[in-house]
C-alpha cells in the first residue's frame, strides 16, 4: 500500500527533488524593471550554486502576491546596509536572474 502511494504520487509529480538554497547576501541595488515586469536585486556578492547566467541578480516578478512586500524590505534593508537572507532553486530563473522564493533581512545580533 506505502509503494503504492509513493508511486502515485511520483506520477502526479508532487514529490519532486528540487535543489533549494538560503544564501546571506548583500544588496548593490534595488529596482523595478517594466521590460521584465519584476523587481530586481543586484547583489554585492556572486549567488551561490544558482543555474543562472547573471550570478548577482534576483528576481521576483511583480504579478506575485508578495512582490510589493519583497520590494519594501529589500529597500529597507538596503538603506540601513544590512544583509538580506533568499531562499531560491538554483536552477529558477527570471529574465537571466535567480527567481527567489523568500527573502528577510538578516539580523546580526
Amino acid at each position: 500500500m506505502k509503494t503504492r502511494i509513493i508511486a502515485t504520487l511520483l506520477a502526479f509529480g508532487l514529490l519532486t527533488h528540487a535543489k533549494v538554497t538560503e544564501s546571506i547576501l548583500s544588496i548593490d541595488s534595488v529596482g523595478v524593471s517594466r521590460n521584465t515586469n519584476s523587481i530586481f536585486i543586484e547583489t554585492k556578492e556572486s549567488i551561490p550554486q544558482t543555474n543562472c547566467s547573471v550570478k548577482k541578480l534576483l528576481r521576483v516578478n511583480l504579478s506575485d502576491p508578495a512582490a510589493s512586500h519583497i520590494l519594501s524590505i529589500a529597500i529597507a534593508a538596503q538603506s540601513q546596509e544590512k544583509q538580506i537572507t533568499v531562499i531560491y532553486e538554483n536552477n529558477e530563473c527570471m529574465a537571466s536572474g535567480t527567481a527567489i522564493r523568500a527573502l528577510k533581512v538578516f539580523s546580526d545580533k
